[in-house]
């Protein structure tokens, strides 16, 4: 809310603008952001209304203890898997990232006119070398240090432009500009059936996971835009669910990230000291592309009645394949899904000095290599 009621008076100082319908006039949201505005403030109001009546005094923390009655008195229901409060969470967490998306909005535009319009000599130099540096792909430009698209209309010509815009980022170690990221936000449906069936698309989106060392960086900002849902569409189910117990801290999508962040670290040297035994295993080698999507679809079946490590290998199976992985790349993804929870249940649940415990574990397993992929994969999700 305070989010919300800062775009507001920020707009007001700039552009001395009595309501919020003239955020259109001045040409800063769209007829569509504004929308999203209203809802995201109705639904946020309700809240916290709801929170002094429970509270009873003035309460802003939505804390675990109140997320039930509320969610209840707001009319959700349990259905498909999901609690209510899961089901009412969802909804909060859903409105919090277009909230994100308009502060990002704003603030670009706030930039652009704050910016110098005519920078000196050095730095029109400076920006030049930079930029011959980065060998950034045709159709992409830098603005104010920031990967930008350099004609909207060429640039939606083309689809696949949308997943080459991350790919750029990464390359080129830069942040992508707000307006970027808004423009594929307003033209996601560019994201059809025909680009996520595209071998080109496949190929960008598992370049950008494997080869530039911050795969969590693009994964996070296709989040926010609504692409990574688009273009593996089984992943908008989970984006903003959250479980409703002691033990996870994030929301499905989030914790996601937060793992495929943490291989990334491991691979380039940055867990040694902490995880030692991932890391040698890393270093020898692995199959890299069967565990990075794997910890991506690992939780991709929960939020359903049915175990969410069966239903995921299934999912994971129509996903590899789509991905144009081979024949035992698509099973041992699946095979990892399935059993992404083996290893540490066993280590917690079960006695480590019976022999019958590690026959049992070692049959299942079978191999090394499906040995090592399990461990890695565990610490990650741990």
């Amino acid at each position: 809310l305070r989010d919300l009621q800062t775009l507001y008076w920020i707009s007001k100082y700039v552009y001395k603008i009595s309501n919020k319908n003239d955020l259109i006039k001045y040409n800063i949201f769209t007829r569509n952001d504004l929308e999203i505005f209203f809802k995201a403030e109705d639904f946020l109001w309700t809240i916290r209304c709801a929170l002094h009546i429970f509270a009873k005094r003035a309460n802003e923390i939505l804390s675990f203890d109140l997320q039930v009655p509320i969610a209840i008195s707001l009319g959700f229901k349990k259905e498909s898997g999901l609690l209510a409060v899961e089901k009412f969470m969802q909804k909060y967490f859903f409105h919090a990232k277009n909230v994100g998306e308009l502060t990002r909005i704003l603030l670009s535009k706030m930039e652009a006119i704050h910016v110098k319009q005519k920078p000196s000599l050095v730095s029109k130099i400076k920006t030049a070398i930079a930029y011959n540096n980065l060998k950034l792909d045709k159709g992409f430009k830098l603005s104010n240090g920031r990967v930008d698209i350099d004609d909207s209309i060429d640039f939606l010509k083309k689809p696949l432009n949308l997943i080459k815009l991350f790919q750029n980022g990464l390359k080129s170690r830069r942040l992508i500009h707000p307006n970027s990221l808004h423009l594929i936000s307003k033209n996601i449906h560019l994201v059809d059936d025909k680009f996520i069936e595209s071998p080109e698309s496949s190929k960008i989106f598992i370049d950008v996971l494997l080869n530039y060392g911050d795969p969590e960086r693009a994964l996070r900002r296709m989040n926010e835009v609504g692409f990574l849902g688009k273009f593996i569409p089984e992943f908008q189910r989970i984006v903003g669910m959250m479980q409703f117990n002691m033990y996870h801290k994030y929301t499905v999508d989030e914790h996601t990230i937060q793992c495929i962040k943490i291989l990334s670290q491991i691979e380039q040297g940055q867990l040694k000291e902490d995880l030692p035994l991932v890391s040698k295993i890393l270093h020898k080698g692995v199959n890299r592309k069967v565990l990075y999507i794997a910890l991506l679809l690992h939780d991709i079946g929960k939020g359903t009645p049915e175990n969410h490590s069966i239903l995921g290998a299934k999912i994971s199976n129509d996903v590899t394949i789509r991905l144009r992985f081979e024949k035992q790349e698509v099973e041992l993804t699946s095979w990892l899904i399935k059993h992404h929870l083996l290893m540490s249940d066993i280590a917690q649940k079960r006695d480590l000095s019976e022999e019958k415990t590690i026959l049992d574990f070692a049959n299942i397993v079978k191999s090394t290599t499906r040995l090592r992929l399990l461990t890695v994969l565990t610490v990650c999700d741990i």
